[in-house]
């Protein structure tokens, strides 16, 4: 049969099946009874007219395959369909409506598979319905032998009824699919969505001020480059250990002895891809349906979305500027519950750039002490501190003065801000031996090690001289403090000096007004879209990081760069009629 009849066939065949169940019975009952064995049948017709014969057959003996097959080495659709309605149709009267149940369910559970789109499953969903052809035609006078078969665990309906099928001309073998309900909570990354905006106009030749983008515009120190060359010509190149290299575990132990001040073991780090990937892990190890997580907010977009899509619920505790965007005591005592699984805390702070004293975590540490949740604390910006701040750890600070509290405390890291390194992908979770374990299951069935190359490369990041961190350091203080006061004469307001990571956050309510598409801008996201669309400057609207009002300015990028961005943030405010004072 060529390719052409054969389709032919395959769609003529789906639709007669579908359309014409019960058409010929005699009995409420055989309308039920047939859709069941319709659907078992379709799911192979998608894929092969030849295996649909075939289960056919096996379903209903009396189906005449030769006459079939002549009609379809000559597309005569009609005459299949004839064929089809009339032995299908034929003798079902007395099946019951439980038996014909069962079957349906297990129907569309290999036919979900069979349309995936992936040719494996397709091949699996066709021999389990191979199979169970076999145990229908051997057990043909028995049809309850079905119920046996394992049921199917999708209850959701995944395919079109019979009424909403298009006619057999025009039919595709593509059947209509739903996503998981879990994405309707889940909203789209805000930051990759105009990082993509502000990349299509940069394809149309428009210059665009890059105040959006999360990552260093340095390139890695040169000796990681090389020790990434060298892995290469030694053949780094296959599967690793699921959880990281023990060169690259060891090195996360000792740099976290030199910058943090505290000792944990290989057993304790989990490597995984970037230190997002390590904040999912977590949220799949840890969280469920009921499960409530503390994230205080102004906070990076991931984190109450990672919450939702394992079905936990996200607790948003407001902070404020006059606070310095830091949560207090007081407000955390008040969120936490008997549901509370664990608290996200990031310092220094995407968005704002805030970080924790000493003291200001002590006092966060002594509130959860009377709390047994999970204390997870994402330090991927402890490296870029400012004028002389001193980041202490809460790991630390447990081992020294909260002891009970250590084996809930989990730190998240990773090479990606420190050294430049985001596309490589390595991050790391530390967390008690019992935890990692687990974080080793999920891993394992997800995207196993990191990449190999680039866990070699950060071995020699951590390991090696940390001068070029230290310049780095120095260029981002000096950036961040061009931004500030660029955006304290456009705001007109007192934009927060950051103690670390290289972001600015500040309120733009004052530039509210300006017009857009013909309206005016009433909210942050309008505002940083005029932002891009006039001015060419992209930013990230405040209602992304939960602090709806204020917008997110990046300094990862040279002091040039951000004059001539605040200076076209200054000239398209004069051309809108509102000069900065």
């Amino acid at each position: 049969m060529n390719t052409r009849t054969s389709k032919a066939a395959s769609r003529a065949l789906l639709y007669a099946i579908l359309s014409s169940s019960g058409a010929t019975g005699t009995a409420s009952d055989a309308t039920h009874s047939v859709e069941g064995a319709n659907i078992l049948v379709a799911g192979a017709i998608v894929h092969d007219s030849d295996a649909t014969l075939a289960a056919c057959g096996a379903i209903r003996p009396q189906i005449d395959a030769t006459r079939i097959r002549a009609c379809a080495d000559r597309a005569d659709e009609s005459a299949i369909g004839a064929l089809l309605s009339r032995s299908v149709g034929t003798g079902y009267a007395r099946e019951g409506r439980l038996h014909a149940k069962h079957r349906a369910k297990h129907a569309r559970c290999a036919l979900r598979h069979a349309v995936e789109g992936d040719l494996d499953a397709a091949h699996r969903a066709l021999c389990a319905i191979e199979r169970i052809g076999r145990t229908l035609a051997s057990t043909f006078e028995d049809l309850g032998a079905l119920q046996l078969a394992p049921r199917c665990a999708y209850d959701a309906p995944l395919i079109p009824t019979r009424e909403t099928l298009p006619s057999s001309r025009s039919l595709s073998p593509d059947v209509p699919r739903t996503l998981a309900k879990r994405l309707d909570a889940v909203a789209p990354s805000a930051t990759l969505a105009m990082n993509a905006r502000a990349a299509e106009l940069r394809s149309r030749g428009i210059d665009v001020f890059p105040f959006g983008v999360g990552e260093p515009d340095f390139e890695p120190p040169a000796f990681v480059l090389e020790a990434a060359k060298v892995a290469i010509d030694k053949g780094a190149s296959k599967y690793t250990a699921v959880t990281g290299i023990l060169p690259l575990k060891e090195a996360i132990c000792k740099a976290t002895e030199r910058s943090r001040g505290w000792s944990p073991a290989p057993k304790n780090v989990t490597v995984s891809v970037g230190a997002k990937h390590a904040l999912f892990n977590l949220a799949l190890a840890l969280f469920e349906p009921g499960d409530e997580v503390i994230i205080p907010a102004p906070c990076w977009v991931s984190y109450p979305e990672q919450v939702r899509l394992v079905g936990a619920t996200p607790v948003i505790v407001p902070t404020t500027e006059e606070s310095g965007w830091k949560l207090s005591p007081t407000a955390l005592a008040a969120a936490l519950t008997p549901k509370t699984k664990a608290i996200i805390l990031c310092s220094p702070s995407n968005p704002t750039g805030a970080a924790y004293t000493e003291a200001a975590t002590r006092a966060l540490l002594e509130v959860l002490a009377a709390h047994d949740c999970w204390i997870i604390v994402d330090e991927i910006y402890a490296e870029l501190i400012y004028d002389g701040f001193r980041y202490v750890s809460p790991a630390k600070l447990a081992r020294e003065s909260f002891p009970a509290m250590v084996d809930r405390i989990v730190i998240v890291d990773g090479v990606s801000k420190q050294y430049a390194m985001t596309g490589w992908r390595i991050g790391w979770c530390i967390a008690p031996p019992a935890l990692s374990a687990a974080l080793d299951v999920v891993q394992g069935q997800s995207t196993t090690n990191p990449s190999a190359v680039a866990q070699h490369a950060a071995v020699a990041a951590l390991g090696g001289s940390q001068e070029d961190t230290a310049k780095m350091r120095a260029i981002f203080q000096s950036r961040r403090d061009v931004m500030i006061t660029g955006l304290r004469a456009l705001t007109g307001t007192q934009c927060p000096m950051p103690e670390g990571a290289f972001y600015a956050f500040a309120d733009c309510r004052s530039l509210y007004g300006v017009s857009l598409h013909g309206k005016p801008v009433t909210n942050d996201a309008d505002l940083s879209l005029w932002l891009l669309e006039e001015a060419h400057v992209a930013t990230v609207a405040g209602g992304a990081f939960s602090a709806p009002g204020y917008i997110r300015f990046s300094y990862a990028t040279n002091e040039a760069r951000i004059r001539d961005g605040l200076a076209s943030i200054e000239q398209t405010l004069a051309r809108a009629g509102r000069p900065v004072r």
